[in-house]
């Protein structure tokens, strides 16, 4: 929903900062070039799943094709993230399920930066298993891994 785009963004800047700043250590990208309302103008809210309780958007999902040529029969996480205030609530594993559910429980991979262990936990307990894939962050010494989660198995 258009009316979405500011909040979303406001998620997405907030959790970031949170889980990126104690990684990656910059400030200036941190709290200058990253921000609500550059953030705002990138966001396609028609594009993305978002979880509102109450009243409040509370976290976000975004999905689509795979990226990466060996992934190709691979549905893409490209960004799942919830407002801190609302963390460990079960959000983003719900958001996980629509996601799954509109993907028809294809193969989906994403991409997590490496030391960020609460992501990854996360991820684990989602099904995603790192498939051996790795990657340098542009123009940083912090790696990345592609994680993967099989097709369930038919019954």
């Amino acid at each position: 929903m258009e009316s979405d785009r500011w909040r979303i963004a406001e998620i997405l800047v907030f959790a970031k900062r949170m889980a990126y700043r104690p990684i990656f250590q910059d400030d200036f990208y941190s709290f200058h070039l990253l921000n609500v309302h550059d953030t705002a103008q990138e966001v396609d809210p028609s594009a993305a799943l978002v979880w509102e309780e109450d009243g409040i958007l509370k976290g976000v999902l975004t999905f689509g094709p795979a990226r990466d040529q060996d992934c190709l029969d691979c549905c893409e996480v490209y960004e799942l993230y919830i407002d801190p205030f609302f963390q460990r609530e079960g959000i983003g594993g719900r958001l996980m399920g629509e996601a799954l559910a509109k993907t028809r429980n294809q193969p989906m991979v994403l991409w997590c930066l490496e030391p960020n262990r609460a992501a990854l936990d996360f991820y684990h307990s989602q099904g995603f298993c790192p498939d051996g894939t790795r990657r340098l962050v542009e123009g940083t010494p912090v790696w990345e891994i592609r994680l993967r989660r099989p097709a369930p198995e038919p019954f």
